[in-house]
């Protein structure tokens, strides 16, 4: 066990993630988009593989993408048909090929 002068408090706040700007190769544009690091730390803190992970407001599907590469299964909603379309193409980018549905509204 450390003693309290060895030990190191954990910060609540993460810097080593950086923020995506305008020049990240990550960064497709989509306003509240996230970087994938970040929601893989989240995700690998807070479940375990073959756990599930929802994100009921998906927009551009980073934590669909990040739950898919720690091998949690996922379900990613949004309402916007622009969404759906984004996130469909950027599953596709990182290879996840399972099939992806878009329901309307009656």
């Amino acid at each position: 066990m450390l003693s309290p002068t060895q030990r190191k408090t954990l910060n609540n706040i993460w810097v080593d993630i950086p923020n995506l700007t305008a020049r990240n190769k990550e960064r497709i544009g989509y306003p509240t988009q996230k970087p994938i690091a970040l929601l893989e730390r989240i995700i690998g803190a807070s479940s375990n593989p073959n756990d599930m992970v929802l994100d009921p407001f998906c927009g551009c599907a980073t934590t669909c993408i990040a739950a898919e590469r720690l091998q949690r299964h996922w379900i990613g909603i949004d309402l916007s048909p622009e969404s759906f379309k984004l996130a469909k193409l950027r599953l596709e980018q990182h290879g996840i090929t399972k099939k992806v549905t878009h329901r309307k509204l009656k």
